[in-house]
């Protein structure tokens, strides 16, 4: 992003790039979420033109808790020196439908046959099934969003990771979701990769904290009846105190509402200099809510 126009308490739009505005640019770039005023257009800087990504899947049905455990383990040290072409998700997961299972998907911007050579580590020795199709980045991304439903109502948090988990930790971040909450349909740990191009940008540059981190694990339930609402919420709850002691500071697109000192948990050493923006783009707090900086509920 080179530039982005935003709504500030006044009802003025505001430019802010590198050249004007550029405190409240920085801070947009890892703290937005109309925290500082309401961001109506954004402008970027494209990369080359890519006709066709490799869109990947993985899929094991049936994946009991063994083979979920190898699969984190083998995830961890293949992000090592993972090729910067290719970003992937993954859920080891326990379903009302389908019990437990594996899924993932991604984009690998290169030919199908390489893609299928770089995710070799993570396939179990062909017990986790690989689907890989070329596809337009249009028809890439949509490929993704039909994996998500229309909507649903859950609970989840995600964090990030900085070392390799033994294979006790492993077994016991398994051992999570080896029971659904009551009324939960589906459970789930998350993996989403980062290393690549976001750890080579200056962690000065933009309010974005977590840049060093290998990846970001998540933890979530999913229900359909709102009558199961707090048992499902008690169910994150019970289990997040040990994926907190495993990882560092949360990630602020999966907003978690029993989160303390959160804007230290999402912001680390910046969120003094983002409350210093907000002081100066949103003086009388006008943009506030539950987690936001400066913020509180209002009465």
């Amino acid at each position: 992003m080179i530039e982005l126009e935003l709504v500030d308490y006044t009802g003025r739009i505001l430019k802010a790039n590198q050249y004007v505005n550029g405190d409240l640019f920085w801070a947009c770039r890892g703290a937005g979420g109309g925290n500082f005023g309401i961001v109506v257009s954004m402008t970027f800087s494209l990369p080359e033109k890519v006709d066709k990504v490799s869109f990947v899947e993985i899929y094991a049905p049936k994946a009991d808790a063994k083979m979920q455990e190898t699969f984190l383990n083998a995830w961890q040290y293949w992000l090592e020196d993972l090729d910067e072409r290719m970003t992937v998700n993954a859920s080891i997961y326990n379903s009302l439908e389908e019990g437990m299972a594996i899924y993932g998907c991604g984009f690998f911007y290169g030919p199908p046959e390489e893609a299928a050579e770089v995710m070799e580590p993570l396939l179990n020795n062909g017990e986790i099934q690989l689907f890989v199709t070329q596809l337009s980045f249009l028809e890439a991304v949509r490929a993704v969003e039909a994996t998500y439903p229309e909507y649903e109502r859950f609970k989840s948090t995600g964090r990030f990771v900085y070392r390799k988990y033994s294979e006790k930790e492993i077994r016991n971040i398994v051992g999570l979701i080896s029971k659904r909450a009551e009324g939960s349909i589906y459970a789930a740990i998350t993996v989403y990769a980062l290393g690549g191009r976001a750890s080579q940008i200056n962690p000065f540059e933009t309010a974005f904290f977590y840049r060093q981190a290998d990846y970001i694990m998540g933890i979530q339930t999913v229900w359909t009846d709102p009558a199961f609402a707090e048992e499902n919420t008690q169910w994150l709850k019970k289990r997040f105190p040990y994926v907190k002691s495993l990882t560092k500071g949360s990630f602020v697109n999966f907003l978690y509402s029993h989160l303390r000192h959160y804007e230290k948990e999402y912001f680390g050493w910046k969120a003094p200099r983002l409350r210093k923006v907000n002081k100066k783009y949103d003086p009388y707090n006008v943009f506030t809510f539950p987690q936001g900086i400066n913020g509180s509920p209002r009465p």
